[in-house]
């Protein structure tokens, strides 16, 4: 069989494919990304259980040394419960979000769309583009 491709056939598919991601590029990039939102949520969780924390120690400071809060002992309890459920429940999400981080990921692992399969796919695929064209 000849080689009927002209000495600008390779440009041309350099240009045809610049913009094109293959299947294991988008696959990588998809995990990326849900990696790094996984880590910014993971960060929220952990800063908003330091502020909770923080917050509890505040107001325990304040009332065994400075303020009388006799008339709104209730107000107190109360803000004292939401921000130690507001504590716990960050600290599970914080928990959860790593756990669900690597569960997705080996979810794409599962489903065969692994970057070594992607990779045998999109070059099984580019050489049958180019059996075709000959």
């Amino acid at each position: 069989m000849a080689d009927n491709t002209g000495p600008n056939e390779g440009a041309r598919r350099e240009a045809l494919t610049a913009g094109v991601f293959t299947h294991a590029e988008v696959i990588g990039k998809l995990i990326d990304t849900r990696r790094e939102q996984n880590r910014q949520q993971y960060d929220w969780f952990k800063h908003q259980t330091t502020l909770s924390t923080g917050s509890i120690l505040v107001i325990l400071g304040l009332v065994g040394s400075v303020l009388d809060f006799k008339r709104f002992e209730w107000l107190l309890v109360a803000s004292l419960v939401c921000l130690v459920l507001s504590t716990l429940l960050a600290f599970f999400a914080m928990f959860w979000t790593f756990r669900a981080g690597g569960a997705e990921e080996l979810m794409l692992v599962d489903d065969a769309v692994s970057m070594t399969e992607a990779e045998r796919r999109d070059t099984d695929a580019l050489e049958a583009a180019r059996i075709g064209t000959r």
